[in-house]
């Protein structure tokens, strides 16, 4: 019986020590996002579609979203507010993003190696509407990928637009032009919350 007690003594204490260190609350810092002077940390990202784009044919879209630690990630989805972008490459690989260097998507010359991007700031995911939104009109990304992690290195000239819902173009002239958004990320990018 002393056996026993003895073992429950030492087994508590590692059941608690190990339940407390997967309880969720510590989020991973996987990146960083510098907006008009202010950083914030990225803590989630991930590929939400791929698929293969017709016109020009044998190339193919990813959809990427990073997401900032602002927001709340519950087990099935985002809430809260916070910073989240939006990325669409186009490459040669239905399967992952290759590695390269990628320009700004030019509407009259599609190509692989470009990609398409939007900022979201202070994007409120019951409303969907964001204080503003960054749309780039030069820049690039890097992307490393190394077994299944990412690293994308992107260095972007914006247009700044205010109160733009999530999906909608924005409309009218830009607010503010000539805005650097600076972005690292590393991490893997599996799909969970969109898509």
């Amino acid at each position: 019986m002393k056996i026993c007690k003895l073992i429950l003594q030492l087994l508590i204490p590692l059941f608690f020590v190990l339940c407390s260190e997967d309880d969720g609350t510590d989020i991973m810092k996987t990146g960083t996002l510098t907006i008009e002077g202010t950083d914030y940390s990225l803590s989630h990202g991930e590929i939400a579609v791929s698929g293969e784009i017709t016109p020009p044919g044998d190339v193919y879209g990813h959809l990427v979203y990073l997401l900032s630690s602002d927001f709340n990630l519950t087990e099935t989805e985002v809430q809260g507010t916070g910073q989240l972008i939006e990325l669409h490459f186009w490459t040669l690989s239905a399967d992952y993003i290759e590695p390269g260097t990628y320009t700004i998507f030019d509407e009259e010359n599609p190509d692989v190696n470009t990609f398409i991007n939007g900022f979201y700031k202070s994007l409120n995911r019951e409303t969907n509407v964001c204080t503003n939104y960054y749309l780039g009109v030069s820049g690039t990304i890097t992307v490393v990928k190394t077994g299944s992690t990412y690293t994308l290195t992107m260095n972007i000239l914006t247009d700044k637009y205010a109160n733009v819902t999530m999906g909608v173009p924005p409309a009218g002239n830009p607010i503010a032009t000539g805005i650097t958004i600076v972005c690292s990320f590393t991490g893997e990018l599996k799909q969970k919350y969109f898509g």
